[in-house]
């Protein structure tokens, strides 16, 4: 049912893409890692204690009740420049683009139908391409995390995570991008219009984010934003302890296989004309 040549196009088509991104969170990994000995200076704690419970809740999470050894400092700190909003936010970016165009920009193009004309199934058209951005995703994330790896091992004062550890937030950040990208690749299946398409995957990030915050500043609103696929995000724990939250795991792979699954039925009945 998946068409690697399909596949292929996908990550050829996208390679401009696939480059930005990891010089970008390369960049910034490389950036964190480097500046950790001057940071590890600063007296964290007082810093924090001057910020609104608001923000600590949304950029800290439960630094609070983390030791205060090396190690765990660090990975305080990985998580609330990093890992805590930027990363979750690239990774989703990159969703948004790649799959609430996938099956729309191909409309656009005027290339679906030709596509289609071969002897493939809508099916295999959205699942292959969907499996392109999951390689694409992985392959960013991956060489990010071994350069992560690499330069807590060579910089000096900077104490290396054990590699299972980023391999785990690695994966859930992973998990993270493919549940996003399955309700993106909804919208792009359901309009077959690439500005559309992506206003609607755009409008829904930007929903998501905002019930994540809403349910930060009050108990109210956290049935809300309980449907958030950022609400959950949680990863502190796992960097410091090494705890794996197979929770959020398998909430994220439940919501990815949803989204896919109800993008090919979407599809499978949309009028192309």
């Amino acid at each position: 049912m998946i068409r690697l040549g399909i596949v292929r196009h996908a990550l050829v088509a996208g390679r401009l893409g696939l480059i930005f991104w990891t010089l970008g969170l390369t960049a910034m990994v490389v950036m964190l890692v480097v500046l950790w000995p001057t940071y590890k200076e600063f007296d964290l704690e007082a810093l924090l204690a001057q910020t609104p419970e608001a923000f600590q809740a949304f950029f800290v999470g439960r630094y609070a009740a983390i030791g205060q050894d090396e190690l765990a400092r660090y990975a305080q700190y990985l998580y609330m420049e990093w890992l805590a909003f930027a990363l979750p936010l690239a990774v989703t970016l990159y969703a948004l683009f790649a799959c609430g165009g996938a099956i729309a920009r191909e409309a656009d193009q005027g290339t679906l139908d030709l596509l289609l004309a071969q002897p493939v199934s809508r099916a295999s058209v959205a699942l292959s391409k969907y499996v392109g951005f999951l390689a694409g995703l992985g392959l960013v994330l991956g060489l990010t995390a071994v350069i992560q790896l690499g330069l807590e091992r060579a910089v000096d004062g900077v104490p290396a995570l054990p590699a299972g550890r980023v391999l785990g937030f690695t994966v859930l950040a992973w998990l993270l991008g493919a549940a996003f990208g399955g309700l993106a690749l909804v919208t792009s299946a359901l309009w077959l219009d690439g500005r559309r398409a992506l206003g609607a995957a755009g409008g829904l990030l930007f929903l998501m984010w905002l019930a994540r915050v809403a349910g930060v500043i009050s108990e109210q609103a956290e049935p809300v934003a309980s449907v958030s696929l950022f609400y959950h995000w949680e990863v502190l724990e796992l960097l410091v302890e090494g705890t794996v939250p197979w929770a959020l795991a398998a909430g994220y792979g439940a919501t990815a296989l949803a989204g896919v699954v109800v993008a090919l039925w979407v599809f499978g009945r949309r009028d192309l004309v």
